[in-house]
């Protein structure tokens, strides 16, 4: 019988190990992360970024203007529009009715949405909408392709029809369901137009070709159909405790998580070249190493929401200045060349 104090002096060695390995990545990490910001190359951060490692935030910060006009900082509270990556949070909903059993992912759209009267309702599926492959481009015209042929990205059409499809499935409003998966993940900052009241949502610019920093007006109440494709309102934070959510099986059943982080089409013209893209979500590879994404852009906003499945780490970038990625697309290369 082995010794039981030599057995715990090699468990308390492996986990020193272990703990160091940890350490000296997170430093690492850190410390280019530092650079990057110091650097101000290839442009200054204006908004928020948190990485975490298994929903522990090991790096955050937050620089530039939250109002140009009195000089108010940005701060890690100030919520944002997040654009686009809004998608995955109505892809869970509808995952969240399959699973129930309320829905199937081959369905066409007419099952769920009788009183639509286009011919195109009888071939496009809930799954032709979740991946872009419908060939849909607005309600009234033709199909671009046949569905399922080729990847065509909807900004907002295909996941408004998915909240509906949603809501039919349910029993419930959109409103409903996307609060109660808020509550679930514990997103206390996070809301829709529709559902807005008070918080701290802050101003948004654009860049001018002269660096001027130009204000984007924008009514909340006019961007509540918008919102299951490009209009949730959230923070950094809440966004890392939504990755740690949906990425570790707290939402989803193993089977519906799958076929969300499938690969069904390529979306070719990304700026990081050819990506995957499953339901709501992008997959690709960085350096050998799998990641899911998806980024936003709307006027005045700009996000980037990654997640590193083998070392479970997040990747939060949301600014309040509409402009180029270059700042999100080197913290990404940054935070992979150090894990």
């Amino acid at each position: 019988m082995k010794n039981p104090g030599w057995v715990r002096l090699c468990f308390s060695l492996l986990f020193l190990v272990s703990s160091t390995v940890l350490f000296s990545q997170t430093n690492t990490i850190s410390q280019r992360i530092d650079s990057l910001l110091s650097s101000q190359k290839p442009r200054p951060l204006n908004g928020v970024l948190i990485v975490a490692q298994n929903g522990k935030p090991v790096y955050s910060a937050s620089r530039g203007f939250a109002d140009f006009s009195t000089k108010t900082p940005v701060t890690m509270h100030d919520q944002f529009m997040i654009g686009s990556v809004s998608k995955q949070f109505t892809a869970v909903l509808v995952l969240s009715e399959f699973d129930k059993g309320n829905l199937q992912l081959h369905d066409p759209v007419k099952k769920y949405l009788p009183e639509m009267q286009q011919a195109w309702t009888d071939s496009v599926t809930i799954h032709h909408l979740l991946t872009h492959t419908s060939g849909l481009t607005t309600l009234d015209k033709p199909l671009a392709f046949k569905p399922g042929e080729k990847f065509l990205y909807s900004p907002l059409l295909a996941y408004e029809l998915l909240s509906k499809i949603a809501e039919k499935a349910s029993g419930k409003t959109y409103p409903e369901l996307i609060t109660a998966l808020f509550r679930k993940c514990k997103m206390k900052n996070s809301t829709i137009p529709a559902l807005y009241r008070k918080g701290h949502i802050i101003p948004c610019y654009t860049q001018k070709s002269d660096g001027v920093f130009s204000p984007e007006p924008y009514q909340l109440d006019n961007m509540k159909k918008s919102t299951p494709g490009g209009g949730i309102i959230s923070t950094a934070k809440d966004l890392s405790l939504w990755n740690e959510n949906l990425h570790n099986g707290k939402l989803l059943s193993q089977k519906s998580y799958a076929l969300m982080t499938d690969v069904y089409a390529y979306r070719p013209s990304h700026r990081w070249g050819k990506v995957g893209y499953g339901y709501g979500l992008q997959i690709s590879e960085l350096n050998n190493q799998p990641e899911l994404s998806h980024s936003g852009a709307m006027a005045g906003f700009i996000s980037s929401l990654i997640y590193y499945p083998e070392t479970k780490t997040s990747v939060v970038v949301i600014e309040n200045v509409f402009q180029d990625f270059n700042f999100h697309d080197d913290l990404r290369k940054v935070v992979n060349a150090g894990q």
